[in-house]
């Protein structure tokens, strides 16, 4: 169970206690026994939780163009800020792989420069710029962040039953 100063993280143990509960309502009932002078009665039925895939999907946080708030330099044209296009044929959300000092990095194409593009990971924080030229486009953009992870290792109670 999640505890009070927990339910502020956004991860999956936090959260998936509450759709573990509603599901786990389904498949048990409440029986009810009447005696002459008292009313009884007791769950039956019962839930195994073992660990599952989870996976957390989410929508880029892309900002959209706003031209209304820059004016147009010297030939009428407006300074690039915003939109989903780089300059390096990527889109904001692709998902990309890049490399930097021998190391190679796997996450989302979230903006870029003249030279260079801005990598993050699932949660939208930069892992860093890379050079556009050492950045491979492993999938389009389908307008999700698919991060799987595994969950549900911290609800099973010690006799495996909610």
């Amino acid at each position: 169970m999640p505890t009070k100063p927990s339910r502020a993280n956004q991860t999956p143990e936090t959260h998936a206690v509450d759709g573990v509960s509603l599901a786990a309502f389904e498949f048990i009932q409440w029986r009810e026994r009447y005696s002459k002078n008292a009313k009884h009665g007791n769950w039956e039925g019962g839930v195994h939780i073992t660990p599952a895939p989870f996976t957390v999907i989410r929508r880029p946080p892309i900002n959209r163009r706003q031209l209304h708030l820059f004016v147009p330099s010297k030939g009428g044209k407006r300074r690039k800020y915003g939109g989903t296009v780089t300059r390096h044929s990527f889109r904001k959300g692709d998902k990309v792989v890049a490399e930097k000092a021998g190391k190679t990095y796997t996450g989302w194409c979230s903006g870029d420069t003249k030279t260079q593009v801005s990598v993050s990971n699932g949660n939208w924080k930069r892992i860093g710029q890379f050079t556009a030229k050492k950045v491979r486009l492993l999938q389009r953009s389908t307008g999700l962040i698919v991060v799987p992870s595994t969950g549900l290792s911290n609800l099973t109670t010690q006799s495996g039953k909610i």
